[in-house]
């Protein structure tokens, strides 16, 4: 095994750039999912491709703490660290939870009040916008860290490779249902931060992690697909979960493809990167105004394998424009940490 450098962090970077667009992506795109025998077959074909080969968008995030936290090789110290933690996401996530569940129930004919009534009341177990949901599985990831990190630290190298593989298995069981009742949620995503941690750490096997993603990718979109048609409506099973092995592959195949990338840091690219990655988390937070507003336009416009990527893009650079005014704004920067 080579040992791996992420100079300046600028391969992460390129990750939080590509992941944010991902996830965009696929919110994009949500309505043709639901939309088989309504819409053309060529225009849901096209939708359920860039979904199979995009679902690698919310893991990378996941990676990227992964391979940060569990490499600080400084004193932990519980309160600096929680403290930070707080500020950083959960205050936003409640706010925006807040302003979400607003969002939800203000239509061109009103205010429906029972609606943010129903989202707030329900906010403590569910989200109040389908984006939020990332949250309540990322921020208990906060609490694992600490364990986490003194574990893979004193790992050699066969140690950590077998803790991946154990993960891979379950991985792989997944794919057909199995699950370990409350705890499936914070050992699968606990996961992804070992496996951040250990790309990372190590570059080992390119080619074979590209042949896998890309194979798994491919796997993915075969099964939706074979499944979905004879059934005349949208039916992913679970090949489109974050769990399963075969987005792990494709997820792992992007990461890898990061560290690869030679990067002039003083270049224009590289500052566009690194603005554009400073501000990934508020593009992610405030992507779905935008959608939401081209969705009631037309939510599945003809040409989908053209429509998506353009209004995928237009939503990005919107955002990023919104995230940029608000993070300018020393009393509202809070909001897209």
């Amino acid at each position: 095994m080579i040992e791996n450098t992420f100079k300046r962090d600028m391969h992460l970077d390129v990750l939080r750039c590509v992941a944010a667009f991902s996830v965009v992506m696929v919110h994009a795109l949500w309505p043709y999912r639901e939309a088989l025998g309504v819409v053309p077959d060529a225009d849901w074909l096209a939708a359920v491709l860039f979904n199979s080969l995009n679902r690698w968008g919310v893991p990378i995030f996941i990676m990227i703490t992964g391979a940060l936290m569990l490499s600080d090789t400084r004193p932990f110290e519980p309160t600096v660290f929680f403290v930070k933690r707080a500020g950083k996401v959960l205050v936003p996530f409640v706010v925006w939870s807040l302003l979400y569940a607003i969002f939800s129930g203000v239509h061109a004919d009103g205010v429906n009040v029972d609606v943010i009534r129903e989202k707030l009341a329900a906010s403590a177990n569910t989200e109040t916008y389908y984006h939020l949901g990332f949250f309540y599985y990322f921020l208990p990831l906060y609490f694992v860290i600490p364990f986490l990190r003194p574990l893979v630290q004193r790992s050699d190298t066969q140690s950590l490779l077998a803790l991946n593989a154990c993960w891979l298995l379950l991985c792989g069981l997944r794919i057909n249902g199995f699950d370990l009742g409350i705890l499936t949620d914070l050992i699968y995503y606990s996961g992804y931060l070992v496996l951040g941690y250990t790309l990372k750490r190590y570059a080992y096997g390119l080619p074979l992690w590209l042949l896998a993603g890309a194979l798994s990718g491919l796997l993915t979109y075969y099964q939706v697909v074979t499944a979905s048609l004879p059934e005349g409506s949208y039916q992913p099973g679970n090949w489109l979960s974050y769990q399963t092995l075969n987005t792990v592959l494709v997820s792992a195949a992007v990461f890898m493809s990061a560290s690869k990338l030679v990067i002039d840091d003083k270049g224009r690219a590289s500052h566009a990167i690194q603005v554009i990655s400073r501000y990934s988390l508020g593009i992610y937070l405030v992507h779905p105004l935008f959608l939401s507003f081209f969705h009631q336009i037309d939510p599945t416009p003809p040409h989908a394998w053209l429509v998506i990527p353009i209004l995928s893009l237009v939503a990005f650079g919107l955002s990023l424009g919104l995230t940029w005014l608000l993070a300018a704004k020393c009393r509202l920067n809070w909001l897209v940490p």
